[in-house]
């Protein structure tokens, strides 16, 4: 091993060249060699009789940071460099020492690389050196990847031979570049790896012991670490270096360089490792320990305690029983001391049940925002709220009602607030104020009724709203409170639409369109037989749009007198180039029945036509070869039963003999299956 300090191959960090036998530490191994002025606060230190080599750094006016292997015997760990021995050459002055204060947790070789032992000693000079500004000490954790500048008088060398026992020329120090790979509680370490430039990695030597690391901090060198040592001896590749951290020793060093007075030694915990305590009772321990602590904490508490940091009380009302062991730490610029207090907390005796103290009233208005906090006594541990509006939710945890409410009206909440001890119930009455748009009158449509494939206006108009959507009732949509809209097939619609408002609170209304055939026949005056009635009276919309009755008004019907059944009839089917139906039965036709000028609608396979009987009961439509008669005298006088016959030529492909006929004579309807 290498005495506590390794990194560039250029100077293992050795205590003196003199005594490398006893003190062979760190020195810059593949690093190059500078003027001193260009790093002017390094400087070799040493004592009276010039018997070793170490490194030491500037920190203040006249005190200077080394590594405590430098000053105390290795064997013993005493002080071996008096108070008055030691010498600091900067440049081509020298400086003699009046104090030597060693980390007090640095016992000498046992203390290598030894978590906890610190490795840094502060020697204060005779007098202030002149014109040099110190370096400022690094105060936070080094983070690894950090590139670190390495500095010292120890000995010359390459990676691949290592230390070669050669040491700068005066008015030269060697200085390299590496990059921290490991970060722990006492120390930043690197590996010394052999890589090609510009990643070019330097290590520490015999000699520079003692000697900076430093970091650019926003350009100006900050001190790092301290050369302490690594595991190979002649540090050529594969040494593993490790430096002391300055910035877990700040406060130590802080108290010398301002003359206070130091502690002997780290705080040593003294209290009692055991407590005992009751849940929902308060508590109170103190953490007490030798060697003037200057600060305490405390991990692992129960909920409801906490830790005065300054003076180690713990204290607070636990809310939480059981067996808990807590870690606390007392100490001073020294170090520390860390113990297990035992904490034992018995059950509580259950609080009171919580009872609600908020106002059991409350107003808001639909859409907009609204707050409300359930509060109750006895320190509740959740809340409750059951038929909140829609909008509205509860944090369980705070009892805060939030949110916006998309209903209106008086609603009843029942609110409720829980802790060991029980629950307590009460009823909260929201008055919620109603914002959404209202319809200043029912929405209209004109014309209505209108023909197949004739521009219908709807219009609608709501008091607040900033949007109409409307959905037309044939799978098409439209927004805008006039929209221009065009039917078909001819049948019974209904448009709906939805007036909204700034708040996003919609309103519904709809409009009823009657849609009717082109007169005359043809193509046009094709509609489908649906099955809604809108006035009830057993008849579909869309029949009666065919036989031109009203469809939403049951008085005006295409059945007059006493209710006729349809007969049986047959079907036939030529197998002709003009396909042909024929369908015949018997009509059970009401007294006075004439078929002039009545209408009849056929349906087959769902496809309806229209047209008008003659006096003798025949009718024609021209497009279609459709012909119907009906077999009776000019003019029917009484109720009785009347032969027909509807012959349909062109008669689409898909009709088949179990399709659906229809037949509809001036209101009397017949059906065949």
């Amino acid at each position: 091993m290498r005495a506590l300090t390794r990194g560039m191959v250029v100077a293992v960090c050795v205590l003196g060249l003199a005594r490398a036998a006893d003190r062979a530490k760190p020195r810059i191994i593949d690093g190059i060699q500078v003027a001193t002025s260009t790093f002017p606060t390094v400087g070799i230190f040493t004592d009276a009789a010039n018997s070793f080599t170490c490194t030491g750094t500037l920190i203040a006016g006249k005190f200077v940071l080394t590594a405590a292997h430098c000053v105390v015997n290795e064997t013993t760990g005493a002080l071996e460099v008096g108070n008055t021995q030691a010498r600091f050459k900067l440049g081509a002055a020298t400086f003699s020492s009046v104090k030597v204060t060693p980390h007090p947790t640095y016992k000498g070789d046992q203390s290598q690389e030894v978590e906890g032992a610190i490795d840094l000693a502060v020697i204060e000079l005779s007098q202030t050196v002149p014109s040099v500004t110190p370096s400022p000490l690094f105060r936070s954790t080094p983070t690894v990847g950090t590139l670190l500048t390495l500095v010292g008088f120890g000995e010359l060398g390459t990676g691949a031979t290592g230390a070669n026992g050669q040491v700068p020329p005066s008015g030269f120090v060697v200085m390299g570049q590496t990059p921290i790979d490991i970060v722990t509680n006492t120390f930043v370490k690197w590996n010394f790896e052999n890589k090609q430039p510009p990643n070019k990695e330097s290590n520490t030597a015999p000699g520079d012991s003692g000697g900076p690391q430093f970091a650019d901090v926003g350009g100006t060198l900050t001190l790092v670490s301290v050369c302490s040592g690594g595991v190979k001896a002649n540090a050529s590749f594969g040494d593993l270096s490790y430096n002391t951290r300055v910035d877990i020793a700040a406060g130590w060093i802080d108290t010398i360089v301002s003359g206070g007075t130091l502690p002997p030694a780290a705080p040593a915990i003294n209290s009692a490792l055991t407590a005992s305590g009751q849940q929902g009772v308060a508590f109170s321990y103190s953490i007490t320990a030798t060697n003037s602590p200057t600060g305490f904490t405390a991990s692992g508490l129960p909920s409801g305690l906490s830790l005065n940091t300054g003076s180690g009380v713990i204290s607070g009302m636990p809310t939480v029983a059981g067996s808990f062991n807590v870690t606390i730490v007392a100490t001073n610029v020294i170090g520390s001391d860390s113990k297990t207090l035992a904490l034992t907390l018995a059950p509580g005796a259950a609080p009171p049940a919580p009872v609600i103290t908020s106002p059991l009233t409350a107003t808001a208005t639909q859409g907009l925002p609204f707050g409300y906090t359930i509060t109750a006594t006895n320190t509740p541990s959740s809340f409750l709220a059951i038929n909140l509006p829609a909008g509205l939710s509860l944090n369980g945890q705070t009892g805060v009602i939030s949110g916006a409410s998309t209903q209106a009206g008086v609603i009843s909440v029942q609110v409720s607030a829980s802790n060991a001890g029980g629950t307590g119930t009460k009823t909260l009455v929201l008055n919620i104020a109603a914002n959404a748009p209202i319809f200043v009158s029912p929405p209209g449509a004109a014309p209505n009724p209108v023909v197949v494939g004739q521009p219908v206006t709807l219009t609608a108009n709501a008091t607040g709203a900033v949007e109409y959507a409307w959905s037309f009732g044939d799978g098409t949509a439209d927004v805008g409170a006039s929209v221009n809209h065009v039917y078909s097939p001819a049948k019974v619609y209904v448009a709906t639409v939805t007036a909204t408002n700034n708040v996003n609170i919609p309103t519904t209304a709809s409009v009823t369109l009657t849609v009717a055939p082109i007169a005359g026949g043809g193509p046009d005056s094709t509609v489908l037989i649906g099955e809604f009635d809108s006035d009830g009276d057993g008849f579909s919309d869309n029949l009666e749009i065919a036989l031109q009755t009203n469809p939403q008004d049951a008085a005006s019907s295409p059945v007059s007198g006493k209710p006729l059944s349809a007969p049986l009839a047959t079907t036939s089917f030529k197998a002709t180039k003009r396909r042909t139906v024929t369908i015949q039965g018997t009509l059970h036709v009401p007294a006075n029945f004439s078929p002039a000028l009545k209408l009849a609608a056929t349906d087959v396979g769902g496809l309806t036509r229209r047209f008008e009987l003659s006096a003798r009961g025949s009718g024609r439509n021209g497009r279609d070869a459709f012909t119907l008669t009906v077999k009776a005298k000019k003019r029917i006088v009484s109720e009785q039963d009347a032969k027909f016959k509807l012959v349909m030529n062109n008669v689409p492909e898909d009709i088949t003999q179990n399709s659906l006929i229809m037949v509809v004579i001036g209101g009397i309807v017949f059906l065949k299956k």
